[in-house]
């Protein structure tokens, strides 16, 4: 009988160990950057009809459409694709058509608003699934989307959303959550209003992307919620980095300079619900990137000292370019990446 209550004792201690250890896991979320997951089911197959996808491309124009700074029309037809999910994984994969092969000459501000409105229907059909487990997702909405900003080379949206409605709410606290713990409102924000911003850089993307972390700098400082990755950014700690924060600089420098080599665009996702923000991030090719792979490949065949990195993908296929660029010539790069 002894060992046996030994044995139910360790065991409560070691189920404690991994909730806490979970825990504190979640403290070091700040350092997340991880790529937004884009693919399209394997079971199911999306044609593009291209007289559909360009009339996908004139209807953004009207989702664009601001009313005091707000985008009335992209919520109301946010709403109606992510209850449809047929329809959302058709419109998917027509922006994805559109994003990745027409020309948008001199209507850069048309693609980035394509491409921020593509990653938006799959931050809301992910943040959808995540909470499948405790509501079947019929009252999942967004509330609101604002402009920050919406520019040539870029574009910048908050988006509020709730997870079930109120009722469905109090039934899930009462359920799951002990009410002594005293997170109801925390739980309440999480499920009620949930936000986050979507930011798509079109140009210069390295810049903007520090632009962006000293004014978020500024905000959380006046807010007084400075995070640890604030302050590595920042160069604000004394504090060793950390193995976590330095791989994802890594893998964040490493999207940053493939982005910039083959004209891709850069999508950052910040939740902001949370005490500190957390951060997702993809790049994206554009047209110009699948011809600048094109003339590359055309190169190596012309060229013996250009190898092209077939099979590769974006970021394994800059690395190849380092690897060899100094056994380029002038013209090899001219004509790589500038088509001359």
């Amino acid at each position: 009988m002894k060992l046996r209550k030994l044995f139910f004792v360790l065991g409560c201690l070691f189920l404690l160990l991994v909730i806490w250890s979970q825990k504190d896991n979640g403290k070091d979320s700040y350092f997340e950057l991880k790529e937004i997951n884009d693919d399209f089911s394997q079971d199911e197959v999306y044609k593009v009809d291209k007289k559909e996808a360009e009339n996908t491309a004139k209807l953004i124009g009207n989702l664009y459409k601001t009313n005091n700074g707000n985008l009335d029309n992209m919520v109301d037809y946010a709403n109606e694709l992510i209850q449809d999910r047929a329809k959302l994984e058709q419109e998917k994969a027509n922006l994805k058509y559109l994003i990745e092969n027409q020309a948008f000459p001199d209507k850069e501000q048309q693609r980035t608003q394509l491409t921020t409105f593509y990653y938006l229907l799959i931050q809301l059909q992910e943040s959808k699934s995540n909470v499948s487990p405790v509501t079947d997702g019929e009252n999942f909405q967004v509330n609101q989307i604002e402009v920050v900003e919406n520019e040539r080379f870029c574009t910048v949206l908050n988006i509020s959303y709730q997870c079930m409605s109120k009722t469905e709410f109090e039934k899930y606290y009462t359920k799951y959550v002990n009410p002594n713990n005293g997170t109801k409102k925390a739980e309440q924000k999480r499920y009620l209003d949930n936000t986050f911003t979507i930011k798509n850089f079109d140009e210069d993307i390295r810049a903007s992307t520090q632009a962006e972390e000293y004014k978020e700098y500024q905000e959380h400082k006046k807010e007084n919620r400075v995070s640890p990755y604030d302050k590595a950014v920042m160069g604000l700690t004394k504090k060793p980095v950390t193995p976590a924060y330095l791989e994802e600089k890594v893998k964040k420098d490493a999207k940053e300079n493939t982005a910039e080599k083959f004209d891709m665009t850069s999508t950052i996702i910040t939740n902001t619900t949370e005490l500190f923000d957390t951060k997702s991030m993809t790049i994206t090719p554009t047209q110009e990137t699948q011809e600048i792979l094109k003339r590359w490949e055309e190169r190596a065949k012309v060229s013996k000292n250009v190898t092209f990195p077939k099979g590769e993908n974006y970021i394994q296929s800059y690395e190849s370019y380092m690897n060899q660029v100094e056994n380029w010539t002038d013209a090899d790069e001219r004509y790589v990446f500038e088509g001359g």
